[in-house]
């Protein structure tokens, strides 16, 4: 089993620790990136927050980060239904293991045991495992009380969600990021008139990048306008 970079697909655009806007989670996010170094004796993380806080942007991030040092990693998405757990065995080659969305093994006690092992071979190797996950590890209804204990005793952090002046900063910091400016008029404007879940939010800014580029437009409140038009004709 090949255990080189396992890049995760579907992204908007690539998950880096640059992009991704910290707010209040400044401190999580250092840890993170710290974490990714052979270096850090960080063994286990644990990280949670809730749907599109930005977990698994993060981890993707350190993937990423891993590639760049060289460091043999893994990104085990446990939400995805085409994902066996043979996937949890033969990672002793592994140096950073990325679980992203715990919960979705819960009550699966086969897949909660196989994570138990992994974990415990984790420290056996002194290797690194960030785990993300939608709760405290408490709340987490892990059949396998050792699990949730182990998960507890670590390293925890939570993900918080932006807030509305965090949301235009991110959204200042992404547009940035795809090599185009937008003020403070326009991003208030988008956080008025759109959904503000981060997902959302992002999959517009892809649309608006493509439609100035094929319009050859600024991008202003006008613009933006024009494109709602076009959606209601």
């Amino acid at each position: 089993m090949n255990q080189q970079l396992s890049l995760p697909v579907g992204l908007t655009d690539a998950a880096t620790f640059e992009n991704f806007y910290s707010g209040r989670s400044a401190e999580a996010v250092k840890r993170i990136q710290y974490a990714v170094l052979p270096s850090s004796g960080d063994r286990c993380i644990y990280i949670w927050g809730e749907p599109g806080s930005g977990k698994t942007h993060l981890l993707h991030a350190a993937m990423r980060r891993a590639a760049e040092h060289e460091v043999r990693s893994v990104y085990l998405p446990l939400f995805d239904k085409t994902l066996t757990i043979d996937a949890l065995e033969g990672l002793d080659e592994t140096d950073l293991i990325g679980v992203d969305d715990v919960q979705a093994i819960a009550k699966r006690p086969y897949w909660e045991a196989a994570l138990f092992s992994v974990h415990e071979r984790v420290y056996t190797r002194r290797a690194t495992l960030l785990v993300t996950g939608n709760a405290p590890p408490a709340q987490l209804t892990l059949s396998m009380r050792d699990l949730a204990t182990r998960l507890a005793g670590r390293l925890v952090y939570q993900i918080v969600p932006l807030n509305d002046e965090e949301k235009l900063g991110a959204l200042k910091l992404r547009a940035k990021h795809r090599g185009f400016v937008i003020g403070d008029d326009v991003a208030r404007y988008i956080l008025q008139r759109y959904p503000r879940d981060a997902k959302a939010l992002f999959s517009l800014l892809d649309r608006i990048d493509r439609a100035s580029l094929a319009q050859q437009r600024r991008i202003t409140i006008p613009f933006l306008r024009s494109l709602e038009q076009d959606d209601a004709g």
